[in-house]
């Protein structure tokens, strides 16, 4: 099989020689590896040129939307890895999601991750639904991201990730892909290591900026997706405005309770017992700002 390995950089010079080296061991080859330098005022395209990579490059930063669909546009391989820069892949991550491939079918593992630095690595392992599988539902609960994919090329749209998105754009397309009807199949092998640091654009964006985001994203699925489905992404969004209200942003946190109330949510699937209830009786917005006064009331140490 032909796979190309393809890997979106920005300011990747210290991460990338890593990177780059771990492709060269698989035990399974990359038939070609592509990287796209987005726009960096570092050595990252001399350092990927030298590593044996094909290299692309920006000449304004775009973000990781435009890098990926520009190295698809340019990939020759049937099948189809994405892997960030900063991140890590066991050696065996192409054999063991080889295994399972099929020209219609999109294989993904688990992974390891930490902050970068650390010692210490918790495990990502995936249970995935028994058939008949829901794997819209599935991608909605559940971030894959596309360090553990292996994604036949033709299921790929040439422009396959949106770029009017910052984040979330390759969650965006797996639930496409799920609504699409598009076979998933599970290998259970740890096959990529996900570093977050606190440079990473998701560390420094905070938590309104994720939680906008979030709202962004389901409301670009929402016109897509059953009842049943616009219901759990309202659930799902109670989180995320719960954290809006505690943390002050008022404003984004009434968008978020209405944008919930808009898709349907009807329970709340966190916090304990007591927070559940109390959201069932008093509503989110009240049972959060409740929160939020009590966290205000507690002794600071």
């Amino acid at each position: 099989m032909k796979t190309s390995l393809l890997i979106p950089a920005f300011r990747s010079a210290t991460t990338l020689p890593r990177l780059l080296e771990q492709a060269h061991r698989q035990t399974l080859p990359f038939s070609e590896i592509l990287v796209y330098d987005d726009a960096s005022d570092d050595p990252t395209a001399t350092i990927a040129e030298a590593g044996g990579a094909r290299v692309l490059r920006g000449s304004v930063n775009h973000g990781p939307s435009v890098a990926r669909n520009t190295l698809l546009a340019a990939a020759a391989g049937d099948f189809i890895h994405f892997h960030d820069a900063d991140d890590e892949m066991a050696p065996t991550l192409h054999a063991a999601l080889a295994a399972l491939s099929a020209p219609h079918r999109i294989v993904f593992g688990d992974y390891s991750v930490a902050e970068s630095g650390s010692e210490e690595r918790r495990l990502v392992h995936y249970s995935p639904p028994p058939p008949p599988a829901d794997w819209v539902d599935f991608f909605l609960r559940y971030h894959v991201p596309l360090d553990v994919m292996l994604v036949p090329r033709a299921l790929l749209m040439p422009s396959a990730f949106s770029t009017d998105l910052r984040q979330a754009e390759d969650r965006l397309l797996n639930i496409q892909l799920a609504q699409a009807g598009v076979e998933f199949v599970h290998a259970s092998h740890v096959v990529a290591h996900v570093n977050t640091h606190p440079h990473s654009s998701s560390r420094q964006a905070g938590i309104r900026s994720h939680c906008l985001h979030e709202m962004q994203l389901y409301r670009r699925l929402a016109p897509l997706l059953s009842a049943r489905h616009r219901t759990l992404m309202g659930n799902l969004l109670l989180g995320p405005a719960c954290a809006l209200v505690i943390g002050g942003h008022d404003a984004e946190a009434r968008d978020a309770l209405d944008l919930a109330r808009h898709l349907g949510a009807n329970q709340y699937p966190g916090g304990s017992l007591l927070t559940r209830s109390l959201v069932r009786i008093l509503g989110p917005g009240p049972t959060f700002r409740l929160m939020r006064w009590k966290l205000q009331k507690l002794p600071r140490w």
